[in-house]
């Protein structure tokens, strides 16, 4: 098992932002969904904490919690979701407004071409419908799931290539946040 702290610095996974690979994505979503049920803190990328063991949840006085709610409130699924898609691409859902924006027919960006199943369970937990998204408990299944294939995957071809980090790429950032592109 890696530790975590041997990789990545002690502390809130924000430090992180654009700079995690695919794995950490899923065991960030695996170790905050099994452990957020049990938690009355909210979910931001500055209450998820990293050390030897993984992720937790932290209480952190800077966390911002309005960018990580969804469209009716507070929802720990969202809020994971939002959190993972900033500690990965290094940029907020919706422009940093979190769900204050979103309608039925708000489209959710991808996070990189290639990573259909983490970009599907992500897409998924953003659901503007409530009831469409998965719960915390199906979200830990199926991280869990994707890190044993990834750990299958990797043992049988004998490689420790660890997969470069997301960077939002040109046509995705014009696409779903023109604004940035123009300030280019």
């Amino acid at each position: 098992m890696i530790k975590y702290s041997e990789k990545y610095p002690e502390g809130p996974a924000s430090a992180l932002a654009g700079e995690i690979d695919e794995k950490t994505a899923w065991q960030i979503l695996h170790d905050i969904a099994r452990s957020a049920d049990t938690s009355r803190i909210a979910i931001c990328p500055d209450t998820i904490f990293i050390d030897n063991s993984g992720f937790a949840l932290a209480e952190n006085n800077r966390g911002d919690n309005t960018r990580y709610k969804a469209p009716e409130g507070y929802s720990a699924s969202w809020a994971l979701a939002a959190s993972v898609f900033f500690i990965f691409m290094g940029i907020d859902i919706f422009h940093g407004r979190g769900g204050s924006v979103q309608n039925a027919n708000t489209p959710i960006p991808i996070m990189r071409q290639g990573l259909d199943s983490l970009n599907s369970i992500i897409a998924d937990s953003l659901n503007f419908n409530p009831e469409n998204r998965p719960t915390l408990e199906s979200i830990a299944a199926i991280a869990e799931k994707e890190l044993q294939q990834l750990a299958s995957a990797k043992s049988e071809s004998g490689q420790t290539h660890t997969p470069a980090p997301a960077f939002p790429t040109d046509g995705n950032l014009e696409k779903y946040w023109p604004e940035i592109m123009e300030q280019r």
